[in-house]
């Protein structure tokens, strides 16, 4: 009996977009792909609040990886670019 694996993929560009719109194409994706693994690539930091697991790459190196929540709890790379990026309001 063969077995079949289905795969959503979504490409999601939301760099350019006000914040409105890309809280917005955010819902839409975790809805839709609620039972998916998600890999984004994300420039607004608060994107990433809500995800299982975060991997911060410099100069094409993992530098850092785990839970955001954790990675905030560390005075490192992940908690210095939050503290850098003013767009967010929460998770402080």
């Amino acid at each position: 009996m063969e077995s079949v694996i289905y795969i959503k993929v979504a490409l999601l560009i939301s760099s350019s977009v006000d914040q409105a719109r890309d809280e917005l194409m955010q819902k839409i994706v975790r809805e839709e792909f609620e039972l998916c693994s998600i890999i984004a690539i994300a420039h607004r930091l608060n994107t990433n609040m809500d995800f299982d697991r975060v991997i911060v790459l410099d100069g094409g190196h993992i530098v850092e990886s785990g839970k955001p929540q954790d990675l905030l709890s560390k005075d490192f790379m992940f908690k210095q670019m939050w503290k850098g990026d003013t767009r967010h309001t929460e998770h402080e």
